[in-house]
């Protein structure tokens, strides 16, 4: 089963307090309702009356709660992320360590990060490099076509087994 992130399950609570609030209100009322019939037997009209007002007040309330839901939605719509993030070091190491060592010494390590064959990620790398995509008159280099490759490899990868799993 995948795995849900915090925001979904903040909005999955959220969604469950709020239902389970709007029942016991719905109850609530039902009930007053049903103890004011009984009541509005033995009273007079204007009772009847100062009661159906009184209801009227109740349907307020309901909307507080359902105020206080949408509210609770913006709130946590408006927050990009839950949980403080950090910010992770990125060097191009491990990418070096993966194209270089482990292409050469360790291939089964090497087709675990990136799902594919050594002679078929060369033969990739080897069709692909001469694409105008990865060749630019910027002022900023690209990355080699090999390392911009390993990289879409490993993501794509990576989403794989997720949906997976």
């Amino acid at each position: 089963m995948p795995t849900r992130n915090a925001c979904r399950q903040a909005l999955d609570a959220l969604e469950q307090a709020f239902l389970i609030n709007l029942i016991t209100e719905l109850e609530a009322q039902e009930y007053k309702s049903a103890d004011s019939d009984s009541d509005s037997l033995d009273s007079s009209s204007d009772d009847s009356w100062s009661s159906s007002s009184s209801s009227s007040d109740d349907s307020d309330e309901e909307m507080t709660a359902a105020d206080d839901y949408i509210h609770s939605l913006a709130k946590l719509y408006s927050q990009r992320y839950l949980a403080t993030q950090e910010e992770i070091p990125k060097s191009t190491e491990f990418l070096d360590l993966l194209l270089h060592e482990y292409k050469v010494s360790c291939p089964e390590l090497f087709h675990s990060y990136l799902r594919i064959e050594l002679d078929c990620f060369d033969s990739l790398v080897a069709t692909i490099s001469d694409d105008p995509v990865f060749h630019n008159n910027s002022n900023n280099p690209q990355m080699p076509v090999n390392q911009q490759a390993a990289i879409a490899l490993y993501h794509l990868g990576i989403s794989e087994v997720q949906q997976v799993l």
